[in-house]
């Protein structure tokens, strides 16, 4: 476990760059491809939640544990993030809800 003292999303993915490199200098984990993203694998039970704030479309959960981030390409981000597949769309206060209730049952505290 690398605990960070990132205060947000931002600066999260800020110190994991700064830390790991580019996620564009690794293999996608799912598929092998070049990667393009850091993605939060949804493990961590104790996730932070940031809420809607100026410049973001939804709401985005992520980890201040450096370890829970792995290299994805784009395709495979979004298979990981969507697993019901559609099209993109905007988190809401409930859909995060359900995403942290899905962590609580999973075994952890994910408040």
């Amino acid at each position: 476990m690398t605990l960070t003292d990132a205060r947000n999303y931002s600066d999260q993915h800020n110190i994991l760059r700064r830390e790991r490199g580019r996620a564009a200098d690794y293999a996608c984990i799912d598929c092998g491809h070049d990667a393009l993203h850091w993605s939060y694998d949804r493990t961590d039970h104790s996730a932070e939640v940031l809420e809607w704030s100026w410049g973001m479309v939804g709401w985005r959960i992520w980890s201040r544990d450096l370890d829970q981030y792995v290299p994805r390409c784009r395709k495979c981000h979004w298979r990981h993030d969507h697993p019901e597949g559609g099209r993109p769309r905007r988190r809401t206060p409930e859909s995060t809800a359900a995403e942290r209730a899905n962590l609580t049952a999973a075994g952890g505290d994910a408040a």
